[in-house]
């Protein structure tokens, strides 16, 4: 008694192998589909970090301006602007 058909395992592995391919796909791919999914919008998280269990800070990007929230489980966010974004320069 087989637990399994050959035809079963074909269609995992099938489908394994297209999701591998797709996954490469997009890995390399990434630095053009970002911008394409961020086009058009306003805020955008640059990066979080925790502080320790009940705490989070976080840098939002607003219209080329930065602010610094620092969220407490239970209490209202703590927001700072750091100031307007500079444009990176690559060498």
């Amino acid at each position: 008694m087989d637990i399994f058909d050959i035809n079963q395992i074909l269609t995992v592995a099938l489908f394994l192998g297209a999701l591998g391919l797709a996954w490469l796909f997009v890995m390399k791919n990434r630095g053009v589909i970002r911008p394409r999914l961020a086009q058009g919008r306003r805020m955008q998280m640059t990066e979080a970090t925790a502080l320790g269990p009940n705490q989070r800070a976080m840098i939002l990007q607003v219209d080329q301006r930065e602010f610094l929230v620092v969220a407490l489980k239970g209490a209202a966010p703590a927001i700072t602007e750091l100031g307007a974004v500079v444009a990176e320069v690559s060498a």
